[in-house]
């Protein structure tokens, strides 16, 4: 589980990379970690969202590089590992 921790983490990405977000995306986020390699469609069925917002909100989890999608068959979405996020928040 995604805890408080991570969550002020993860706006902090957001904000250091001046990628705009929305809260949702930090629920969509933790969706992600607890269920990690999940096409949209199964995102869908564990949010209840329609497929444009968790696409949107993937979207923007990619620019702040939360996660990272795999293409084959369907488009898979994985977290980022924390070793590459501090790789990555280092200067």
């Amino acid at each position: 589980m995604v805890s408080a921790k991570n969550i002020k983490g993860v706006r902090e990405s957001f904000h250091e990379l001046s990628v705009e977000y929305e809260e949702k995306d930090l629920e969509l986020y933790e969706v992600i970690c607890e269920n990690p390699g999940l096409s949209i469609q199964d995102y869908e069925k564990l949010t209840g969202w329609n497929y444009e917002n968790i696409q949107k909100a993937i979207e923007r989890l990619e620019a702040a590089d939360l996660v990272r999608t795999k293409a084959g068959k369907l488009m898979l979405t994985y977290p980022v590992d924390w070793k590459e996020l501090y790789t990555l928040s280092k200067p």
